[in-house]
């Protein structure tokens, strides 16, 4: 499953999906850029994997052209996960690296990272994590193999980020694995399952907000007044 590294760009493997971002380089705040620059970030998306107008390729490209170390998982199968082997697919992903690993990973992606243990691992920004017990979509069955979910407290800083109309994971359900997995919740509005339900491409400006916040939570960035923004920003019970 290993890809060849990018030409010229040893430490950066890139999908191929956007060239150039057409996003404003400007729109990555200088403190946030210096931030990562302390980290080798891996890209984790989940079921079906993340075309080039979700926010995860658009981040990809814009860290890219920022010259920052990013990667993206490779699976076997997007479209059938097999938790074995995507766990092995997070595996080589993690493997080599010469910095610690900043995840940031969607839906099924946010599921596998969340019960992943790797001393590689830094932190994570767990959004819309796709609920393997409870859902009841038609799709359900493609993601059962990663049931169950973590009933603890994760191994690694992260922050959670969930909608309040995501039909993979309830906002009460979010509420609830936050405090589960003894995580700071984050409210991210209405915004369905945060990528999917977006027709046009978008770089998620308010997940700019979010990864702030779990910079912050990493003691990487001072924190900042009104990070949190509304009372919904922290965990439930």
């Amino acid at each position: 499953m290993k890809q060849s590294l990018h030409a010229g760009r040893s430490e950066i493997r890139k999908t191929g999906f956007i060239p150039h971002s057409a996003v404003p380089l400007t729109v990555l705040p200088e403190d946030i850029v210096k931030a990562l620059a302390g980290f080798e970030i891996v890209i984790v998306p989940g079921l079906d994997d993340s075309g080039q107008k979700h926010w995860q390729s658009q981040w990809e490209t814009l860290f890219s052209e920022k010259n920052l170390r990013v990667d993206r998982v490779r699976q076997e199968s997007w479209t059938y996960p097999v938790r074995a082997r995507w766990q092995a697919g997070l595996a080589d992903a993690l493997q080599n690296r010469r910095r610690p690993v900043l995840l940031i990973t969607h839906s099924l992606g946010a599921v596998l990272s969340a019960g992943f243990h790797d001393a590689a691992i830094a932190g994570a920004l767990l959004v819309a994590p796709a609920d393997t017990e409870q859902c009841t979509l038609p799709d359900h069955a493609r993601i059962a193999d990663f049931s169950p979910l973590p009933s603890g407290p994760l191994n690694f800083p992260a922050l959670l980020v969930a909608s309040r109309n995501d039909e993979w994971l309830s906002l009460t359900r979010a509420r609830r694995l936050a405090t589960a997995w003894s995580l700071e919740f984050f409210d991210a509005g209405a915004v369905g399952h945060i990528g999917n339900n977006n027709p046009e491409p978008g770089y998620w400006p308010d997940g700019l907000n979010a990864l702030r916040r779990l910079l912050e939570i990493m003691n990487v960035l001072p924190p900042t007044p009104h990070s949190h923004r509304t009372p919904d920003r922290k965990s439930h019970s």
